[in-house]
């Protein structure tokens, strides 16, 4: 549901012709879209090096590595595109 909402969002963006809003939306929608990717690469990490192995119940194991594998890659994306032009901002304000 949230890439569905990111990729509408940037859709209704452009059609409104604010192409900065849309291009936030679509890196935000991508992001989304490579979490698949990211969950099989942390997969990977979690059984070939044991990352996670301090947990017990691997029904909570697994949850946990699927809710890093899209939280991660979509607060990375934030901070990039949110956060450092506020900080940077500041700094100069």
């Amino acid at each position: 549901l949230l890439w569905l909402f990111m990729t509408i969002s940037a859709w209704l963006s452009i059609k409104n012709r604010n192409i900065v809003a849309h291009k936030l939306f679509m890196i935000r929608s991508y992001t989304l879209t490579l979490v698949f990717v990211f969950l099989r690469i942390l997969g990977d990490l979690i059984s070939n090096y044991g990352l996670l192995s301090f947990i017990d119940n691997a029904d909570i194991r697994d949850t946990t590595q699927e809710w890093l594998s899209w939280v991660i890659p979509l607060l990375t994306v934030e901070l990039i595109i949110s956060w450092l032009p506020l900080i940077r901002r500041a700094r100069l304000g």
